[in-house]
Formats: C-alpha cells, structure tokens, sequence
C-alpha cells in the first residue's frame, strides 16, 4: 500500500497502546493516515501523532458510539487479552476481552461505511480448514469464536473484514515480560539461567515490524469475507533454540537450563502459510530471526541501564 493511497485515510486502531498496536499505529502514521487509536487506559502510551481515546468496546453503545464519532476508512482490531493459560478462570476473560469487543465493533462497522475491518486472530486458534481441531485454550476459542462472527457478519449483512492469523510475535517493545523473548533477554542481563520447558515446540516467530507491515498490506489486499490470512515467516524455530540464540548473542554468560518448567497442555506447532499471504497481498517478512533477536535484546539492555525495565 503506498503513501497515497493511505493519506488522510481514517484508520482505527484498537489496542494502540499495545506491543503491536504501537508498531502498527507508527507505520501507519509513517504512511500519511490519520490515525485514531483506542484503548482501556487512560493513560496509555501510544505512537506520537496518534488521537487517542480511552474507550471500553465490551459496551456495544461504546463502541458504536466512537466509531460513529471517527467515521473511519478502516479498522485494524487488535485489543484483546492475549494469555493463553487453560485455567478456567480465564473463559470470561477472554470472551469479553476477545470475542465480545469483536462482536461489537462488528455491529460499529456494519452501520458506517468501513473499507474494511481487520481483527487480529491467533497462531493458536485452529485454521479454518480444520473441521476436528479443538482450541487449546479461552484464549484460542475466543479467537476461532470471533473468526466464525466476522465471516457470519459478511454472509448476512456484508461487513467487509479479514482476519489475520498472527503467529508469534517478538521485538522491541514488548512488556508483557512473562513472554519467552523477554524473559530470556533480561534473565540474560541479570546474570540468571532462564528456566524452560522442555524447549522441543516448534514456533512460528514473526517480528513486530514485519506485522505492523503485513496488517498495513492487508488493507488494500486480500479477502474481506472475513476468512483467515497468516501474518508469519513460514519458519519454526524452537523455544529451546529461540532461549540459545539471545544467550548467544549475549555472549553465552549465562545457559538456559532446558526441561525445569513442565510443558503445557495441548501445545500446537503450526507454521504460517506464506506463500498464500504473498500471493494475496504481496507482503512477505524481512527480518530473520537472528537479526530480529539481537535487536530485541539490545532494546532490553538500553531499557534496564536507564531503568525503566527492572531486569
């Protein structure tokens, strides 16, 4: 998508003050829109340039009161909760988080003239082929579930959407530190061995620029029926060779101690459908994996010497 085409496009961006929703608001801003970012916070930190409104989507009048004020071009929907622990205290969270804000910021949509509305699924929720799948976790079913609306929503009334299946994500930025990358690189900082699984799942790992860049590409390319498009690199590394390689680039000081962490139930190892994605919108990712990691680490080490992360 080019500069002119974007310029002065209303683009909608929930979760802006998120690890993604940073990265994509800056790209797009990079772009020439006008961006509009959404949040719970009050006080969240968004992409400079960005109009920013703290607004609570699980309320349908909310949400179609705030798209109706933007009367935006687009809608990229990335606000959500992203745990994926299997306890079942986390079903409502999830639902409300993930399922019910999609649901009604589908409805937002459908009364406005919206190009389309991008909703950001999940390497863990099944691929849409796949008629015997069962979610791993709420978090997996909240994303299928939201999957199922949007393409409803298309059938039955039009609204134009896509859903992109994001594998995982890493990068600068990302404070959600209990995540693997993060946690690796600062027990790397503070001298600690990190602790893992058994480090044998196969991972999809995708860095935060190249989706910002892949959503952004989604815009004007691909489906609107609301079906699936893979944001990944179609490569799966490890999580015990992911915790080496930040080691390594560390300068080996300290050594992940494999197999301390019991595996998780019903882990998945699924990797991107790339050459679909290109063939759609012509995005592929540009940054591997090695390069990718030692720029997270970096960020992490700049972050903790002028102390705003604690390593």
């Amino acid at each position: 998508m080019t500069n002119q085409i974007l310029k002065d496009k209303k683009i909608l961006v929930t979760g802006a003050g998120g690890f993604i929703g940073n990265a994509v608001c800056r790209h797009l801003l990079h772009l020439g829109a006008c961006v509009y970012g959404l949040g719970r916070s009050q006080t969240a930190t968004v992409a400079e340039g960005t109009e920013y409104s703290a607004v609570d989507l699980t309320d349908a009048d909310s949400a179609r009161g705030v798209v109706a004020r933007i009367k935006p071009d687009y809608v990229i929907h990335l606000a959500g909760c992203s745990v994926a622990r299997r306890e079942p205290e986390w079903i409502p969270v999830t639902f409300a988080a993930n399922l019910l804000t999609t649901v009604n910021l589908l409805l937002a949509c459908e009364t406005q003239s919206v190009n389309k509305t991008i909703i950001a699924g999940s390497l863990e929720q099944p691929a849409a082929a796949d008629d015997a799948a069962i979610p791993t976790s709420p978090y997996a079913a909240s994303k299928w579930a939201a999957t199922g609306y949007a393409r409803m929503f298309h059938s039955l009334y039009g609204t134009r959407s896509v859903t992109a299946r994001i594998f995982m994500v890493y990068g600068p930025g990302q404070v959600e530190l209990q995540k693997l990358v993060p946690y690796v690189c600062l027990s790397t900082i503070a001298g600690r061995n990190p602790e893992l699984m058994s480090g044998t799942r196969g991972v999809d790992w995708i860095y935060v620029e190249d989706v910002a860049h892949g959503l952004v590409a989604l815009l004007d390319k691909g489906p609107d029926d609301g079906s699936l498009v893979d944001i990944g690199t179609g490569r799966l590394v490890t999580t015990g060779d992911i915790a080496h390689m930040i080691c390594q680039s560390a300068g080996d000081t300290v050594q992940p101690e494999i197999g301390v962490v019991a595996d998780r139930k019903l882990e998945t190892e699924c990797k991107a459908d790339i050459v679909r994605t290109r063939e759609l919108t012509g995005w592929s990712p540009g940054t591997i994996v090695e390069d990718g990691l030692r720029q997270t680490l970096e960020w992490y080490q700049t972050e903790c010497s002028e102390g705003r992360i604690e390593p």
